[in-house]
């Protein structure tokens, strides 16, 4: 190995391998506990050896048939240009009829493209809603048999007691522990508890 180059051709560096290999090989096995495996002796010569990196190739220049094909090219670019202006560069022809027959195919063949997507989204979405709506319904269910949700006041079976002589009218519900006062037939609001619990504010 010549350590005063900077790089190496990968003819250099396979023969050096086959060197270091054979000789790995041929010491006492116990020496691979001290330098390695065969793969660590390959790597310590290939980091010994860097490869010489790809030879630059100068382009060569272009031959007198491909300048004139190139400037036909841009000549035939530029005429298009002045002929169709901003359109130039537009895939629209001018032609209603068919620049909507072809902005339909792609529509179409965009939504048949992104259909998976959007079927998978809305399905997600409706059994993220059905969970949500059994949910709600459970809950409610579970409230009313347990008597936590208060009855609707048309619902309710209440227990009248006797006007006093203020006009107050008093209704008792026992089922739901609520005590509703009117005052001169018009509604005043309700309690929690017994009539003789009412609170001060409906003194």
């Amino acid at each position: 190995m010549n350590f005063f180059k900077q790089f190496y051709t990968q003819a250099e560096i396979d023969e050096e391998i086959r060197k270091a290999l054979d000789l790995h090989n041929s010491l006492d096995p116990l020496h691979g506990l001290i330098f390695g495996s065969d793969e660590d002796v390959i790597a310590s010569v290939r980091a010994a050896m860097p490869l010489a990196p790809p030879a630059y190739v100068a382009p060569r220049a272009l031959t007198p048939a491909e300048e004139t094909r190139i400037d036909q090219k841009i000549d035939s670019q530029m005429i298009v240009a002045r002929v169709w202006g901003d359109r130039a560069s537009s895939d629209a022809t001018g032609i209603p009829a068919l620049d909507a027959a072809w902005k339909a195919k792609e529509d179409d063949e965009f939504k048949k493209l992104i259909a998976p997507s959007i079927l998978a989204k809305k399905v997600a979405e409706n059994t993220i809603a059905g969970m949500i709506e059994k949910a709600i319904e459970g809950a409610v269910r579970e409230a009313f048999t347990k008597g936590s949700v208060p009855m609707r006041e048309s619902e309710r079976v209440p227990l009248a007691l006797g006007k006093r002589a203020s006009g107050e009218r008093i209704e008792f519900d026992a089922r739901l522990n609520e005590t509703t006062l009117y005052v001169g037939g018009a509604y005043r609001g309700f309690w929690k508890g017994a009539p003789s619990e009412r609170p001060h504010s409906f003194a």
